[in-house]
């Protein structure tokens, strides 16, 4: 799995840059012979001013058949990464029963 990071109005830290590897990995584990190519941009929506919910995070995931993206916001980065991950999974894990055409899970 490729990922590509995009970074603005911020500098993209090691910090950073390791949780959004560790965080995609675990979250795309089951998925690595689907995705192609993983972007994320994340970012802060009104710079150093501060603000609620103003720390953004972007998934463009290209799958073999398809693509899924999900973009959220958070007041802090590392949350908004975390739930952009969680919700592209689920996403994925749809999109990849509505291929094969799956029975639903009773729970997840």
């Amino acid at each position: 799995m490729h990922i590509q990071i995009r970074a603005k109005d911020f500098t993209l830290t090691d910090g950073i840059r390791l949780h959004i590897e560790r965080r995609l990995g675990t979250a795309l584990d089951r998925f690595t012979q689907r995705v192609c190519v993983v972007r994320i941009w994340i970012g802060d929506v009104n710079g150093p001013k501060h603000g609620a919910d103003d720390k953004f995070c972007r998934l463009a995931v290209q799958l073999t058949h398809g693509r899924a993206v999900i973009e959220e916001r958070a007041a802090d980065l590392y949350v908004a990464i975390d739930r952009a991950a969680h919700r592209v999974r689920h996403k994925i894990a749809r999109e990849v029963r509505w291929v094969h055409r799956l029975p639903s899970p009773r729970f997840l």
